[in-house]
């Protein structure tokens, strides 16, 4: 949360997590702590099962 409290000029916030509960708590704390230097912040869940996924497909997986 620290690097980005003075975030200004952004349009997208992601969090990676499987969980709504967790997202809904961090998406808040996101748009607390940008939303007034970033009006019409985008808080977007990235499913963590998504993102494993396309790194196997990439062979990037271990």
């Amino acid at each position: 949360m620290k690097a980005i409290q003075s975030r200004s000029g952004s349009s997208h916030a992601f969090i990676v997590t499987d969980s709504d509960e967790s997202f809904k708590a961090m998406a808040a704390e996101v748009r607390e702590e940008m939303g007034g230097a970033n009006p019409g912040l985008q808080v977007v869940q990235l499913y963590r099962d998504c993102l494993v996924n396309f790194m196997i497909n990439q062979g990037d997986a271990k």
